[in-house]
């Protein structure tokens, strides 16, 4: 009787982490894109969290940028 209640366990307890773990590492490589590829000129800062918060991918900051210029917006990503 405890054989197969221990087995189900563990075959939830697994695929719930793999789960969580695929969600994860989605958010971090959308996020990572956003900061790969987000570049505003005008680094208005309304936009940029407002872009952030539509998106739900993290806190969008202004960074005065030297490869860009004048500036971009960045997200502080989750870790992966």
């Amino acid at each position: 009787m405890s054989k197969p209640f221990h087995f189900t366990f563990i075959v939830l307890f697994v695929f719930t982490f793999f789960v969580l773990g695929i969600v994860g590492r989605d958010r971090y490589y959308n996020c990572q894109e956003q900061l790969n590829n987000l570049n505003n000129k005008n680094c208005d800062k309304k936009w940029c969290s407002s872009e952030c918060t539509r998106r739900r991918k993290g806190i969008a900051t202004c960074i005065k940028g030297k490869t860009f210029s004048p500036c971009y917006c960045a997200y502080h990503c989750p870790k992966p």
